[in-house]
């Protein structure tokens, strides 16, 4: 039998006792509601998340957990570049979690308005560093933009908090359509049997944070979040992979004037289409730390597909039908 909301949430309060044994954020529970801590302070400015588990909301608690979990348990390490919790309240009478995070100084959209000389490159690269562990430990954050990137006091970015939902609302992509083109219209992806995406139903993966992280990079260095990509038309048939490959996004006049073209060339892979060709948060993390990302990503890119071919070749001459 499915559980009620509020046994549900009483599962999350339990869960979130034992996460906070050893941690150094502090819990809070009683059955009121916090009333919103200052977003500026004199040391600083605290970021406050609210997530409801009322009958009404579709955030999964069990989901919710799990992710939670892992960033409770690495917001330490320095790799990760995750917000650090502060304090935890749990509103048992409306079944609310509200999170509050360590002092920050704002996000990286006002950081660089105030420090227009800032090495936007390293920043960028730090923080790719820490996508990359996220993605390692398979951990898909569904919300990366340029408000939920926080500076620290030290001048590194970290994350803000991650999605409680597997996949974006209506009311979202209506009021974020920069968002990855398969979260638009996953149909798409469905019918153009693409390998692992045959049965996508429009849910966050590696793949929208890699594109997302490419919109954030152009919001850092030109101030604008990218215009809206959505997938070609195509009459009379289904699309297939082959079309997700033809269709090339032209960089504006701002962008090609600001981004660096080392950086240029890493956003470009994030920005395709089709969300195979984007490569890995693994392979761009590297392709930032040499001279010629472009010579790395192109040398990169063939040898899976060489490996491929010579490990077919051996499977056909053993005989193998």
């Amino acid at each position: 039998m499915p559980r009620s909301s509020h046994n549900t949430f009483e599962y999350l309060a339990e869960t979130i006792r034992e996460i906070q044994i050893g941690q150094t954020f502090s819990l809070v529970e009683d059955s009121t509601t916090p009333t919103i801590e200052p977003n500026k302070t004199n040391k600083g400015q605290v970021h406050t998340v609210r997530v409801s588990f009322s009958s009404g909301s579709s955030v999964r608690p069990s989901f919710y957990v799990e992710r939670l979990k892992l960033w409770i348990h690495n917001q330490r390490e320095a790799r990760a570049c995750l917000m650090q919790f502060r304090t935890l309240h749990i509103s048992s009478a409306e079944s609310q979690l509200t999170i509050s995070t360590e002092q920050h100084c704002g996000t990286v959209i006002e950081y660089v308005a105030r420090n227009p000389k800032c090495d936007r490159f390293v920043l960028l690269r730090n923080l790719m560093t820490g996508l990359d562990w996220l993605h390692d430990h398979d951990f898909v954050h569904g919300d990366i933009q340029g408000d939920n990137v926080f500076v620290k006091p030290d001048g590194l970015l970290y994350f803000g908090d991650f999605s409680p939902l597997r996949a974006p609302t209506r009311e979202r992509l209506l009021q974020e359509p920069w968002l990855a083109p398969e979260l638009h219209n996953p149909k798409v992806m469905r019918e153009s049997l693409d390998d692992g995406w045959r049965e996508y139903y429009g849910e966050f993966r590696k793949e929208s944070d890699l594109f997302a992280f490419g919109c954030l990079v152009i919001h850092v260095y030109t101030g604008e979040r990218p215009e809206p990509m959505r997938y070609p038309q195509v009459k009379n048939r289904k699309l297939n992979p082959a079309d997700l490959m033809q269709p090339k996004r032209i960089c504006s006049p701002k962008e090609k004037s600001c981004i660096p073209d080392e950086m240029q060339t890493v956003v470009d892979c994030m920005l395709r289409y089709r969300p195979r060709s984007r490569r890995t948060t693994t392979d761009l993390t590297k392709a930032l730390w040499v001279r010629n990302p472009a010579h790395y990503l192109k040398v990169s890119a063939s040898v899976p597909y060489v490996m491929a071919r010579a490990q077919a070749r051996a499977l056909w001459r053993s005989g193998y039908q």
